[in-house]
């Protein structure tokens, strides 16, 4: 075979590669990720709330798709509990669970589930730790909020998700 032929018979196969390739694609691209029920969870900074008494925080939660169920009671989720949570840590802490539960000390938890009905940001809901049920959080130091939840809903269970707030030197 001389070397023009093989030149061209090359060519040709990798242009049948770059086709078959291409047409391939976007079957495969076509299907959506819906790892998490594509939910969102917006962990709000600690602060001092004078109607509460004391330091709380709020985090929201909203998905795209509906129905779905927020799970922040159950547990184990990612090596550790379902649940919103705030910390008061004496010198500015790790993002990190393992490092919160060592160096930190729990000032709130709130189990309570969310049930969304309906998607769209236009439809978040909120739960507040410590609930608003229970005496606010009192400290100075370094005070950081994590929700670990997952979502239940059209694609089945979604990933174990854990999403914190910013971290915040407050007195309260």
């Amino acid at each position: 075979m001389n070397r023009s032929l093989r030149v061209s018979t090359l060519t040709a196969v990798a242009s049948a590669v770059v086709i078959l390739t291409a047409s391939a694609s976007p079957a495969s691209a076509a299907a959506p990720s819906f790892a998490n029920n594509m939910c969102h969870a917006n962990v709000q900074n600690a602060h001092v709330s004078q109607s509460h008494g004391g330091v709380d925080l709020t985090a929201t939660w909203f998905c795209d798709v509906a129905p779905v169920s927020i799970d922040l009671s159950s547990g184990p989720l990612n090596g550790t509990v379902a649940g919103l949570f705030i910390w008061l840590c004496p010198s500015s802490p790790q993002k990190s669970e393992a490092y919160l539960d060592s160096h930190c000390t729990l000032k709130g938890a709130n189990h309570e589930d969310i049930r969304l009905t309906r998607a769209g940001s236009a439809h978040k809901a909120s739960r507040t730790t410590p609930p608003l049920s229970q005496p606010a959080a009192h400290g100075s130091g370094w005070w950081v909020g994590c929700a670990t939840w997952q979502s239940h809903g059209p694609d089945g269970a979604g990933a174990p998700a854990t999403t914190f707030g910013n971290i915040v030197r407050l007195t309260g």
